[in-house]
């Protein structure tokens, strides 16, 4: 699927296919949403595993993402919430895709316990 096509589904589509995507997929579409909305796609990336990982704040992760990735969107670009909230799905699929691969590889490489 063409991430064009991807941002034509209705809201609850576009958030299960999002869920459904392998990480390659949901980095590929990630990558060119951003280049759409004239965003680094690093600069995204940052604002939000900080918000998500990083935040002193108590709201739920994706809230203060979102509310992260709605600055973000504000100050770089003429977009607003519709596209922050296609964004914010975005990155936290792809954060979430990439802490589990990381996670999965770590718990491979730990020595078997002895008892």
């Amino acid at each position: 699927m063409k991430t064009r096509d991807l941002l034509q589904l209705p809201d609850t589509k576009l958030a299960a296919t999002i869920s459904t995507m392998k990480s390659k997929e949901c980095e590929k579409h990630l990558r060119n949403y951003t280049k759409i909305l004239g965003i680094e796609f690093e600069m995204a990336i940052m604002q939000a595993t900080h918000a998500a990982m990083f935040s002193d704040s108590d709201e739920p992760v994706k809230l203060r993402t979102y509310k992260a990735v709605v600055d973000l969107v504000r100050s770089e670009t003429e977009y607003g919430e519709k596209e922050a909230a296609i964004l914010t799905a975005l990155l936290l699929a792809h954060i979430s895709k990439k802490m589990n691969k990381v996670q999965s590889l770590v718990g491979q490489t730990q020595a078997p316990a002895f008892h």
